[in-house]
């Protein structure tokens, strides 16, 4: 059976082409000093070492575990193109927080010097003895976390919870599953869904030989 491969996509998905509604955030930070006054810990990450959906995901993942385990809040700038696949607000409005342009901006600057990068895109670090040493009440981190140990098993459900799709995804999968009229497992509709999120058309469909 022959395979017709559809041109891959995506990376040109943003919050401004989205489709659907984008969720409007409520509480976002706008100036650094509410965070230093806050008294609380945070993690925070420009999320820029890969803005595809699914390395975003990872870095979510990892990071939201880590500031879990460190009892920090996960600091994300709300330009991430995340925002188009989940609604973190709604259930993680106490450990994760959205920043502004302009805070995402300073706080990268400021927290260059001391920021912790895993260049390795699949192995595992413990960070919790080179978190927040000294006064310092906000680390920036950086790094793909291509690694299961960062979120399981304790965070398995968790995970599930964090990245379950908007309706308008789901919503969008049930008509394209019933329009071709063609039954797929779970895992498939599952891949579906994070290609529609990522405007992605890479799907392989069978062609008919002859």
């Amino acid at each position: 059976m022959k395979k017709s491969v559809f041109h891959q996509s995506g990376n040109e998905a943003s919050l401004e082409n989205c489709p659907w509604p984008v969720a409007e955030l409520e509480n976002v930070i706008t100036d650094v000093e509410t965070l230093e006054d806050s008294g609380k810990k945070y993690i925070f990450s420009d999320l820029g070492y890969s803005h595809g959906l699914g390395n975003l995901m990872f870095q979510i993942a990892g990071l939201y575990s880590i500031a879990q385990e460190s009892g920090a809040i996960l600091l994300i700038p709300i330009s991430t193109s995340l925002r188009r696949a989940f609604d973190f607000q709604t259930n993680f409005s106490d450990s994760i927080q959205f920043v502004d342009p302009q805070v995402t901006k300073k706080l990268s600057n400021d927290l260059e010097a001391t920021k912790i990068t895993m260049t390795s895109c699949c192995s595992y670090r413990n960070l919790t003895s080179v978190l927040f040493n000294g006064d310092r009440k906000i680390q920036k981190i950086d790094g793909y976390f291509q690694n299961v140990r960062y979120f399981h098993p304790d965070s398995e459900k968790t995970m599930k919870k964090l990245f379950t799709f908007v309706p308008p995804i789901r919503k969008l999968v049930d008509e394209f599953l019933e329009n071709v009229g063609i039954s797929l497992t779970v895992r498939s509709a599952r891949m579906i869904e994070t290609n529609v999120a990522n405007d992605d058309q890479a799907f392989e469909m069978p062609e008919e030989d002859g």
